[in-house]
Formats: C-alpha cells, structure tokens, sequence
C-alpha cells in the first residue's frame, strides 16, 4: 500500500506535537499534502500581522499552507485534486461543512482536548480546570455534522495538578494528542480502527470564551474562584472591579480557617496577600494589575492604590462555563 494522502487542519499550537510526529515518525505511511490553517491575524498595539504557529511550522518543512477565510467550494475543489484520503483536524476553529467532510475516503478525524462526551465544544481545557476535575485528556474521534458527537476511537488521560492552568493543562494534552495519535493511526490507515458511539446522555458542553468571563463573583465558594483564575489564565484573566477600575487578579490561594466574613468583604493584606471574603473561605490574592500597569505582588500593589478593609466589593454575574446543553451560539461543529 502506498502513502496515504494525508491534509492537517489546525490553527493552534497546542497540534505541534502530533503534527511533527505525524510528519516524521509516519513518513513511510503518510504524504502530508498541506496543513490548511485560518488567516494571518492583526494583533497588539501595532495591530501588525501574525502568523500562527501551525503556518510557521509548515513554511519550515516545506508544506504547502492553504488560508481559507471561508470552507467554501475552492477549498473543497482543492482537496479533491490532492486526492485526500485522510484529514486530520486539531484546534482549527471553523465549522467543517457536510460538503468537505465527504471527500476523504477514510474520514475525517478530531483530535478533541477533553475526555469526550465530556466538554464538547470551544474550551474543554479551560472547562475541566474550572469544574475542580483532577484528570482530563484527548479524545481521537470521527468528525460528524453534530458538536463533538462523532464515535471515539481511542483517548489518552491526563493528571491536573493543583498548580495547573489552562497554558500549562494544554502542554500536557499537547504531548498526550501524539501519543493517541501514534497508538491509532495504523490502524486507521489499514481500515482496521474501531468506532464507539458516544453516550449522549453523558455529554457537557463548552462554548467560546470572552473578556467578561473573568469577572469573579465573590459570592462563590473562594475554592471555585480559585480554580476559574487557574482555567482563565493566560487568557481571558480574572478580575474585580474597585473604585470603576479593572483589577486583574494574577496568582490567587484559599485561607480555608473558619470565618463569618462576608462575600466581597475586603480584608486587607496579610503575609503578603490581599484577602477578600467569599461565598465560603476567605480568597488570598497574591498578585494584581491595574490598567495599563504590570502584575505586581499584593504588597507592593497595595502601596499605590489603597484598598481599605470594610470596603464591599460589587456584586458582579460570573457566567457558566459548562452546561448540560448547547450554548446557543456553539451549534455547529466548529473543530
């Protein structure tokens, strides 16, 4: 049997890895005919163009890079004439059309950041952190026109430490997504891989991230706060607001002795924190930012802007990262 015409679908670099190794250590089995990847983006204060990790990668090696702003029929027409046979998809983030998903004899696969059918959708990295969970993972699966639903092949778990945020997780099921890969891909190549059905009445749900997601609601139990700061870093960030300004919350730990302060209460500073009432605890914070400004240590912090203790802070909605069904704007199935 010859090559495999192979086309990778990806945006993120959380896919080099997997990528790399579907290049190198499966050279004799798969022709990586291209990667197709979003557009350059315009970011920063000199809103200058940025290429992505994936598009660098595939300059590197010589790999013909396809930047569709649209999956319409120019991307469909081309993949025909590679002679596709297998595409792989990691971290794309566009809807793949019923139209594309037929093209390839041998499927359409995902390589999905959680341990499915748990976290369908946009942030499944992000979602385990906040939801307290100690393991999550990567899911191989089936491409279909529902979210996420498509059979599983195989998955490969992973330990979240305590310490763990959504950058240091997404290393973790970085290196995990080649090891799925590298267990399965003969097998998927020879038509030998087995397929499960996802239980559906086990299925949760993500959807896309925005910036007011990280305000905190100090109602909440100061444990969950913690683990949203640790699931929205680095990016959107936590914060409060005091005095109409945006505090972003940096580093963050629980003082779980008892106490009858109430929510939003602040403390003060001690042994170099910021301590803040909560639903349930008393909420350390080790580090915050003014606008404009550079994260710096509670302590140093406090000396330029004064948080007097009694101060109430305002009450502010903390909106749910995970649900039992989809959020109305993640229908799709945007990989």
């Amino acid at each position: 049997m010859g090559k495999i015409s192979t086309v990778f679908m990806g945006s993120d670099a959380i896919a080099l890895p997997m990528l790399q190794d579907l290049f190198t250590h499966f050279k004799e089995e798969v022709y990586l005919k291209g990667v197709i990847t979003q557009p350059d983006r315009r970011s920063g204060r000199g809103m200058k163009l940025h290429v992505n990790p994936i598009k660098n990668w595939a300059i590197e090696n010589k790999i013909t890079v396809q930047q569709p702003v649209r999956l319409g029929n120019d991307i469909c027409d081309w993949l025909v004439e590679q002679r596709c046979e297998l595409i792989i998809v990691m971290a794309y983030g566009r809807i793949l059309r019923d139209k594309l998903l037929k093209i390839p004899q041998l499927g359409v696969l995902n390589l999905h950041a959680s341990l499915l059918p748990a976290y369908r959708g946009a942030s499944p990295i992000p979602a385990a952190i906040a939801s307290g969970d100690r393991f999550t993972g990567v899911t191989i699966m089936r491409v279909v026109p529902e979210l996420d639903a498509g059979p599983i092949l195989d998955n490969e778990k992973v330990g979240i430490d305590l310490k763990d945020d959504s950058q240091s997780l997404g290393k973790k099921i970085s290196k995990a997504s080649a090891i799925v890969t590298r267990r399965n891909l003969l097998a998927i190549i020879e038509g030998k891989a087995t397929f499960v059905p996802q239980n559906k009445e086990e299925a949760s749900f993500t959807r896309l991230l925005n910036k007011e997601d990280g305000v905190l609601d100090f109602k909440v139990p100061a444990n969950d706060l913690v683990n949203r700061v640790r699931a929205l870093n680095p990016w959107p960030g936590c914060f409060f607001y005091f005095d109409k300004q945006r505090i972003k919350i940096g580093k963050v730990e629980i003082d779980n002795q008892p106490s009858s302060i109430e929510p939003g209460v602040i403390l003060g500073e001690e042994r170099g924190a910021l301590c803040v009432g909560t639903g349930s605890d008393i909420l350390r914070i080790l580090e915050l930012q003014r606008p404009g400004g550079r994260m710096l240590l509670a302590k140093e912090f406090l000396r330029g802007l004064r948080m007097e203790c009694g101060t109430v802070l305002p009450e502010k909605r903390m909106f749910p990262l995970v649900s039992s069904q989809p959020f109305l704007k993640d229908k799709s199935n945007s990989q």
